[in-house]
């Protein structure tokens, strides 16, 4: 005989696909255009944006921000979404339009993805 004998093993392997940051974030609407009555308090609430992103955990979470250069009298939650006013204001001695660019960034590593609407107030 050859002496040589065939010798195997074997061995189970698990494959787990992960998520790439592979999605920006989509805003449900692109534009937005409302109206803010005058005279409320610093603090009322004005609108919710709301944005998704299709990849999971945190390449999924959004945070908000307003991406305007210039100040505004408007603040927004970095976790909802929600914009309110910073101060009252006044129809006669203040601007009486302002466009808000809204950003919506994921927290994707390695490098965050990210997408601008404007809301017109």
């Amino acid at each position: 005989g050859t002496g040589w004998t065939m010798k195997q093993s074997s061995a189970k392997v698990k494959v787990q696909v992960v998520d790439t940051n592979d999605n920006d974030p989509q805003f449900d609407s692109s534009d937005l255009e409302l109206w803010v009555t005058e005279n409320e308090l610093a603090g009322t609430s004005t609108a919710k944006v709301t944005a998704k992103d299709r990849d999971s955990g945190e390449n999924a979470y959004i945070s908000y921000s307003i991406a305007n250069l210039n100040r505004v009298p408007f603040e927004i939650d970095h976790f909802t979404g929600t914009i309110r006013t910073t101060k009252v204001l006044d129809y006669e001695s203040m601007r009486r339009e302002y466009n808000l660019y809204i950003r919506a960034s994921d927290w994707g590593t390695p490098f965050r993805r990210q997408s601008e609407m404007k809301l017109k107030i």
